[in-house]
């Protein structure tokens, strides 16, 4: 271990028990910090439980891009589409728009894109460290990523995700409807169209996996508390958060808290434009002929995931901040899609979920160390927490101990707004 913290200093407090937040305490804490993590859901409580599980490094197109616009406006306007803005949000939410569409150009996508690619290049073998400190790897599959078409006219408009993907050094294979099934033999013949990003790995349980990266840092040395954070102060010393359960003194913090980090944020001066992109799971029973591996609609753009206790369907993309309760009747409006993709699929739910994705105009996350040392931000990874949880932890720990991070920084600064 390097640098063993003494017994009686202020540990560093991690707020936050997600993939991000969990991977970063046991970063710290095996690397010899003393370590305390709060999270008020427990860990695993919030996003990083219902994704589709996919560690996917070939993500790095911004949802900020050229003519995103119109897209947007088309599928607003489509019942059964993948796209929802509560109204009354949309004041709110105003100024975040604004910012997004300063970054749909093709200058700032191809900038945005290379700062996702440099951090997703660092992923998957932060990934396989962790998991095996934790003992999860066997949850770690390597069958990439597929995206799927029954259109020729929605594969060849994804034409700039494939040249970006190219651009920034991740493999892609192209398939015709012969490749296709032969690779899935499950889904049905209306597709035409596939692309296959092989690089990407698969985690067929996030929930059972970041709770034991958490276990892991637990077993390490780190203390858990399920508390809220309710406040944070700075001192000449470090910080004093006030929790739901009383004062908590601080060497540092990690302020991992995903889409509630704003409020944190703003209370250390640090006015960051982080919102939430609510995205829905539904799960169904294991089909008798699987999938191997997630398979994204390109389409009605939701991702079928075959998890170890059944079927997830993923989808949507709403505004509506963090208060609005749970609108579960455009996710289940695509099930007939799913059925149709999947024949034979068993569309009985058995559960439903809602989580938050921490979203930032731009696509990429803030990763900085601010209040000269004593914080270090690690949130807004959008859709890419999952993927970018283990890299991240990476470079909060090189901020810590105050040596160069994995990647490069500079484009993940919190003050680039």
């Amino acid at each position: 271990m390097n640098g063993a913290a003494l017994a009686g200093e202020a540990p560093i407090v991690v707020i936050g028990a997600g993939a991000v937040g969990a991977s970063s305490a046991l970063a710290l804490v095996a690397a010899g910090h003393r370590v305390t993590l709060l999270d008020p859901r427990g860990p695993c409580g919030g996003t990083s439980y219902g994704n589709a599980g996919g560690i996917h490094i070939g993500a790095i197109q911004p949802f900020a891009s050229p003519g995103v616009l119109w897209s947007a406006l088309k599928m607003l306007a489509d019942p059964q589409g993948p796209l929802l803005i509560d109204w009354r949000y949309l004041p709110r939410m105003l100024p975040w728009f604004a910012r997004f569409l300063m970054n749909a150009n093709a200058r700032q996508m191809a900038k945005n894109a290379a700062d996702t690619a440099a951090i997703n290049h660092t992923a998957v073998t932060a990934w396989r460290h962790a998991a095996a400190m934790a003992g999860v790897s066997d949850h770690l599959h390597e069958v990439g990523w597929l995206k799927v078409y029954d259109r020729e006219q929605d594969f060849l408009s994804a034409a700039t995700e494939r040249q970006l993907m190219q651009d920034n050094g991740f493999p892609f294979e192209v398939l015709d409807a012969a490749a296709l099934h032969d690779l899935e033999p499950a889904l049905g013949p209306s597709l035409t169209h596939g692309m296959l990003q092989p690089g990407s790995l698969f985690v067929d349980n996030p929930g059972r996996v970041v709770r034991a990266l958490a276990e892991a840092a637990i077993a390490h040395g780190a203390e858990f508390r399920k508390e809220e954070v309710r406040s944070v102060r700075l001192t000449d010393s470090g910080c004093v958060l006030q929790t739901s359960s009383g004062e908590v003194h601080a060497q540092k913090v990690v302020l991992a808290a995903g889409a509630w980090s704003r409020t944190l944020a703003a209370q250390m001066g640090y006015k960051v434009p982080l919102d939430t992109e609510r995205g829905y799971h539904v799960m169904l029973p294991s089909p008798a002929r699987n999938l191997g591996r997630p398979v994204l609609y390109g389409r009605r753009r939701f991702v079928m995931c075959p998890m170890e206790e059944g079927l997830r369907v993923t989808a949507c993309v709403e505004f509506a901040g963090l208060e609005r309760g749970p609108d579960y009747r455009r996710i289940e409006k695509l099930l007939p899609f799913a059925a149709t993709l999947l024949p034979g699929l068993d569309t009985r739910i058995q559960s439903r979920w809602l989580g938050f994705r921490p979203s930032l105009p731009d696509g990429i996350p803030v990763i900085d160390s601010v209040a000269d040392g004593r914080v270090v931000f690690a949130f807004g990874h959008g859709h890419l927490g999952l993927t970018q949880g283990p890299a991240t932890a990476a470079a909060v720990l090189a901020l810590v101990q105050g040596r160069p991070a994995p990647f490069p920084l500079d484009s993940y600064r919190a003050d680039r707004f």
